[in-house]
């Protein structure tokens, strides 16, 4: 975003927001234990998750009119895109399911965070709540709208590639993987993430796809 503030102040904003959707993950997760879902973090999880997401939405509005950023038609989006969002949503079906499967077959180690592991339905609900109406948005914010928007707006070929590799990574490293087959689950899924906002150009699309990917996690992991 150079066109509106110095290379320096663009990279602490992006820092921050990578912080702001860190510190809403850890949130969730301190808010799931073995024995249940403590409801007081729960609360303050919501109400950190949400106020980060306003200021985030609010800075994104701001920035995309500065920017003059087109509005994309999501009607458009989907009827010129429907084959590819089709074969978007199979990949990530098999990227989910083939997780869960090596788990269960005992061929992958499952994951052992709490809010993934916990049998108590509050925190299966709890979760789905939480994945549906905060984390995809944080995580579109950070992965993709303010990554490509201050860093590879225009870019194309090798760097273009770049971007979307960086987009993975950073998906990854703001959903706490502290195991290599998480890393490496969340780095597929924003790969998957990256390309589908590139092409599309429409938040409402990617925003979607998040949210269905996440919804299938929250099921099956």
């Amino acid at each position: 975003m150079q066109e509106v503030e110095s290379r320096g102040t663009t990279v602490i904003r992006y820092i921050f927001w990578l912080l702001f959707a860190a510190l809403t993950i850890f949130l969730r997760e301190e808010a799931v234990s073995s024995t249940g879902l403590n409801l007081i973090l729960a609360g303050i999880f919501a109400a950190v998750g949400i106020f980060t997401s306003w200021i985030m939405s609010h800075r994104y509005t701001k920035e995309r009119m500065i920017l003059n950023n087109p509005r994309v038609s999501f009607k458009n989006t989907v009827i010129n895109n429907f084959g590819f969002v089709f074969w978007v949503i199979i990949l990530i079906g098999a990227i989910r399911f083939g997780i869960a499967y090596l788990q269960y077959k005992g061929i992958m180690p499952k994951f052992e965070n709490d809010y993934l592991t916990s049998t108590d339905q509050k925190v299966m609900i709890f979760n789905l709540l939480a994945n549906i109406f905060i984390i995809s948005y944080q995580q579109f914010m950070v992965a993709n709208a303010f990554l490509f928007n201050y860093f590879w707006r225009k870019k194309s070929g090798i760097q273009h590639l770049l971007g979307i590799i960086m987009s993975a990574v950073v998906l990854a490293i703001i959903n706490l993987s502290n195991t290599p087959q998480q890393f490496l689950l969340f780095f597929l899924l924003g790969l998957v993430y990256a390309v589908v906002y590139r092409k599309t150009k429409d938040a409402k699309m990617t925003m979607l796809i998040i949210m269905f990917s996440n919804i299938l996690g929250s099921i099956l992991l």
